[in-house]
């Protein structure tokens, strides 16, 4: 079949006419490329033939002989990149997307719809097909959209139906319907297949149909209704997004809601929203949510002083609210590192504080910087070892994620019932932040359970350098990111705010080893106290305080999460002594180097629990000494500088002695 583009005007009942395309890729030649043969399709580059571009392939088909084959075995994905530009940018109407899709056993998938013309601002929906036989739609507006399951290497044909002037998605396999959901970018442009890392996927028969929508003079369409989702027992303040679906503007109207049974009523006036304006209101009253599955209905009336508008059908709204319930006492630890040096770490912080303002204090976060001046070298030291790279997080001490996919594992763990409850109460002195964890145990327990206790700070920022955030956003060429996408590629610390900084963590990293006795019973209490000496740049105003109890496999079982006053007003207990790291005795090999592989400069940072002289040497490959530098006795956590940015490319050797020790790390320049 002949590529081809064509637009038929049918005279549909209400005036409406529609666009198809469709490609099945047998009008190309086998090992050609898609974007220097067709006059359709592109690449994100814009120009065929280059090394975005992607050839035919003619090894599967679901019709014919040809079809599309995406692999990557890059770390950031592509090179290959194809969009599919449509006629024009779709913001109303029926919008239609089908194709035939083989993922091959073990591997990946990925495209995404953007929503401008120009490509890269605005990504209308993500698609990731997953390398377990799971796929997750998402974006960056509404996180994640719908997630399900599809059959690996097989071909299924994925139907996707979007009414974009309400924003509601609907997506098929095999015409089997997987769900629907809400989106609140109402526009698509193009269609982006980017290969990720992993990928290796075949394509066929694509296909995309729109249909136009006349605006009738008053029409006022509720598009989607967020901030519901939460914890039973959680208030919630919905916000209701509406459109302005006529052509004239909209000045006035009622919202009327009703929550299992629970009804109200607010008229919102003086406003203008012009036509396909959308409007976004946040309601004055709030709702509880309640346990169990329960609609809420969302449905407008008196638009304009009238009693109805000039299309009902898209006056009501149905979401269906059926929050988690938490575990009695279970509060969740994540762990996020991050550093001001690292571009993609912005991410970390726009979902660290989601998490945050949706959980509340269930959600106990804690993010620990990384060669900049707000690391702690103990906590760091320990952190690291866990993680492959930055930004990362580990909830409740599990495996190494993304940031950006804290909140299903969350999720998860607030329904585990924790073996341990725990509370916190303080006191401060003079010079010290006295720390008491008072424990409850919910079951028997065994084993070499550990407890620790973080302190953390929010609104932390600085004018040095090493305050300054880099920020790989900056152009919007990863998309939006929380505002990053609108500050510069080096932000400024004299404008970042950075929240959840771990400042300090006792006694180590994995916690004060067998803490309990092993014949504690349900219902014992056991009090720990912890003493951290206040620091000059301490804010106790904006700081927490995050107890933990660890397992004997290392996760996590539960923690406390409260402000330091907080704390204070349930006053402090004298129990069991902690002892703090330096009563402890370890050795300093607490050494490594960061960043590594290294561009300008990189840190040699340490944790010197008890005084030792300390020398450093850089050494290439062949023993020659390049740099040497001694820093006399220290003890604490340093971060010391070796300057890279005069070195050639390939491998070093930086010996560390601290003491008699000497430690030897590998240091790869790019």
């Amino acid at each position: 079949m002949k590529n081809k583009f064509m637009t038929i005007s049918l005279l549909l009942s209400a005036g409406l006419s529609a666009q198809v395309f469709t490609d099945d890729f047998e009008s190309y030649t086998a090992g050609s490329d898609l974007a220097s043969s067709s006059v359709d399709w592109t690449t994100w580059s814009g120009t065929g033939g280059g090394s975005d571009d992607v050839e035919i392939a003619n090894d599967q088909s679901v019709s014919g002989t040809n079809s599309l084959y995406f692999t990557s075995s890059s770390q950031s994905g592509g090179p290959t990149d194809i969009v599919l530009p449509f006629a024009s940018v779709y913001n109303t109407g029926d919008y239609s997307f089908q194709t035939e899709l083989r993922v091959a056993a073990g591997k990946n998938a990925y495209f995404n719809f953007q929503a401008n013309a120009t490509i890269g601002q605005t990504w209308s929906l993500s698609c990731n097909f997953n390398d377990d036989g799971t796929f997750t739609l998402d974006n960056t507006e509404a996180g994640i959209l719908l997630e399900g399951n599809y059959t690996q290497d097989e071909w299924f044909t994925l139907k996707m139906e979007a009414n974009l002037n309400t924003g509601r998605w609907e997506v098929y396999m095999d015409g089997a319907l997987q769900g629907s959901f809400q989106n609140p970018i109402l526009s698509v442009a193009s269609i982006n297949i980017y290969p990720l890392q992993g990928s290796g996927y075949w394509m066929d028969d694509v296909t995309y149909d729109h249909t136009t929508y006349t605006l009738e003079q008053y029409n006022l369409g509720v598009t989607n209704v967020a901030d519901v989702n939460g914890l039973a027992g959680q208030v919630r303040y919905p916000k209701v997004a509406l459109r302005n679906l006529g052509t004239d503007a909209i000045t006035s109207f009622d919202v009327n809601i009703d929550y299992n049974g629970t009804q109200f009523t607010e008229q919102v006036t003086g406003v203008n929203i012009n036509s396909l304006e959308v409007y976004d209101l946040e309601l004055t009253t709030s709702i509880t949510l309640l346990a169990g599955s329960n609609d809420l209905t969302v449905t407008l009336s008196n638009i304009n002083g009238a009693t109805m508008d000039d299309d009902s059908s898209d006056d009501t709204l149905v979401v269906n609210i059926d929050p988690l319930v938490p575990a009695a006492g279970k509060i969740v630890l994540v762990e996020e590192a991050t550093g001001t040096w690292c571009g993609f770490c912005p991410r970390g912080a726009v979902f660290m504080d989601r998490m945050s303002e949706n959980y509340g204090h269930f959600f106990a976060g804690i993010a620990v910087h990384n060669g900049d001046p707000m690391a702690d070298g103990l906590y760091d030291a320990g952190l690291n070892s866990m993680i492959d790279g930055y930004p990362s997080a580990v909830v409740e001490r599990g495996s190494d994620i993304d940031p950006s996919t804290i909140e299903n594992p969350f999720l998860n763990k607030i329904m585990e019932a924790p073996s341990v409850v725990l509370e916190n109460g303080a006191e401060l002195t003079s010079d010290s932040l006295l720390v008491s964890v008072r424990t409850t145990l919910q079951e028997a327990i065994s084993g070499n359970y550990k407890i620790a206790c973080a302190i953390t700070q929010d609104g932390m920022s600085g004018t040095s350098s090493g305050w300054a955030q880099s920020n790989y956003y900056w152009n919007g060429d990863y998309g939006d990111m929380g505002g990053y996408e609108d500050l510069p590629s080096s932000v400024p610390g004299s404008q970042m705010v950075y929240d959840h900084v771990g400042r300090a963590i006792s006694p180590t990293f994995e916690g004060y080893h067998n803490a309990f006795a092993n014949d504690t019973m349900p219902g014992d209490e056991v009090i720990f106290n912890f003493s951290f000496p206040i620091q000059s740049d301490w804010d106790i105003e904006k700081m927490h305080i995050v107890a933990f109890v660890n397992k004997p496999n290392g996760q996590t079982d539960n923690a406390s999460n409260s402000s330091v006053n907080e704390a204070i007003d349930n006053g402090y207990e004298s129990g069991q002594k902690i002892l703090d790291v330096k009563e402890l005795g370890f050795n300093n090999s607490n050494i490594r180097l960061f960043p590594n592989p290294a561009v300008e400069l990189t840190y040699v940072q340490l944790s010197l629990t008890n005084e030792a002289s300390v020398f450093i040497t850089l050494k290439n490959l062949q023993g020659q000494t390049i740099q040497e530098k001694s820093y006399g006795v220290l003890q604490g956590n340093y971060q010391l500088p070796i300057e890279t940015i005069n070195l050639a490319k390939g491998i070093y050797l930086v010996d560390v002695q601290t003491g008699t020790e000497v430690q030897s790390l590998k240091l790869v320049i790019e």
